[in-house]
């Protein structure tokens, strides 16, 4: 419901006594895993996750428009999503994840399953967050060629830091 994966827009969401959207934190999150709701547009995606969120207003479009443009998304906008492709669905889940503006960004193999023309466009993408004043963190296994995204790069194995190196 956070992540806006099931189309429910409302504003009690709570963790015991407290309400969950108070509680989280400025980070964006995007995974291969999520699963968005397929019936639903990017579009309605970000809005349904704009209002769980309290944004509202002139605000609520400005977010959303930002979000798509920032992730070459206006062209499918209105589309549903189940008719998009892999490539346009991980666009769509990164655009959900930017929609707050966080200071951080978290990615998890943002180029899994892509094509290689497919990961290059992504690369471009999240690239082009970088110069948007937010932390991003990447994780991958390596598959594509991500080294122009780094300022540094922590080598983990079975989840220890074994090297660290300058991007």
């Amino acid at each position: 419901i956070l992540a806006g994966c099931h189309g429910v827009v409302s504003k009690q969401v709570r963790i015991g006594n407290q309400s969950a959207l108070s509680a989280m934190p400025p980070v964006g999150v995007m995974s291969p895993s999520l699963e968005l709701t397929k019936q639903l547009s990017p579009f309605q995606i970000l809005r349904d996750t704009a209002l769980l969120r309290g944004i509202e207003g002139p605000n609520l479009m400005a977010h959303c428009q930002r979000a798509l443009r920032w992730c070459a998304m206006e062209p499918y906008a209105n589309r549903p999503l189940g008719t998009l492709s892999r490539f346009n669905r991980l666009r769509t889940a990164l655009a959900l994840a930017v929609l707050h503006r966080p200071g951080v960004l978290l990615l998890d193999e943002p180029t899994s399953g892509l094509l290689a023309q497919e990961q290059q466009a992504m690369i471009d993408v999240v690239e082009n967050l970088r110069d948007r004043s937010m932390t991003i963190v990447i994780a991958t296994r390596g598959a594509a060629p991500l080294e122009s995204l780094f300022d540094a790069v922590g080598v983990l194995a079975h989840g220890q830091i074994v090297a660290e190196l300058s991007g």
